[in-house]
């Protein structure tokens, strides 16, 4: 029996559905296990090649808030999933891009959205989707993952590179190419 209260998009065919009332009952009786939440997590998020829910943006903000509101549940039945989930890309940021939790940082850090606002190019990776950040219990998860709550040295160095490599001249080649054709 898949767990109770997990998102029907990860069950699979492992899993035994109950559709009539009472289903349930008979299953159990006739021995069939519930599964735990962890490791249907784990297979899901942290074992498949890509994510479920990867490409799809709403999916994958789906598949995180529901891991992250469980997150204390979740550490009691399997303690090591904490320290995975905090190093696997698993949390949407705002662009729709995997991070880790420790890549991104808290909404309301204000020196991070000054100094990475205003347009700046990459900006909507460095922050968790807004609907992740709207429920506290998700938020209070993000943080037990590593969410950065202030600015340090080798973020603002980071952003620097960033920025740079922006505006970087072309590559000699690029340039001797765009010279060419202005000739």
């Amino acid at each position: 029996l898949p767990p109770a209260g997990v998102p029907s998009a990860l069950l699979g065919a492992e899993h035994v559905r109950c559709c009539a009332e009472g289903d349930e009952g008979l299953a159990i009786f006739l021995g069939v296990a519930r599964g735990g939440k962890a490791p249907l997590y784990r297979k899901q998020l942290l074992d498949a090649p890509s994510p479920a829910g990867g490409a799809d943006s709403a999916a994958s903000v789906q598949l995180a808030s529901a891991v992250l509101a469980d997150l204390s549940d979740l550490a009691r039945e399997d303690p090591a999933i904490v320290s995975a989930l905090s190093a696997a890309c698993v949390i949407p940021a705002e662009d729709g891009s995997l991070r880790r939790a420790r890549d991104l940082f808290h909404p309301d850090c204000a020196d991070a959205a000054a100094l990475l606002g205003g347009g700046v190019a990459g900006a909507g990776s460095r922050f968790p989707a807004p609907a992740l950040t709207a429920r506290p219990e998700v938020l209070s998860a993000l943080l037990t993952l590593g969410l950065r709550t202030r600015i340090e040295p080798e973020a603002v160095a980071e952003c620097a590179r960033e920025v740079q490599s922006l505006g970087a001249p072309p590559a000699a080649g690029e340039a001797a190419e765009a010279a060419r054709q202005r000739h």
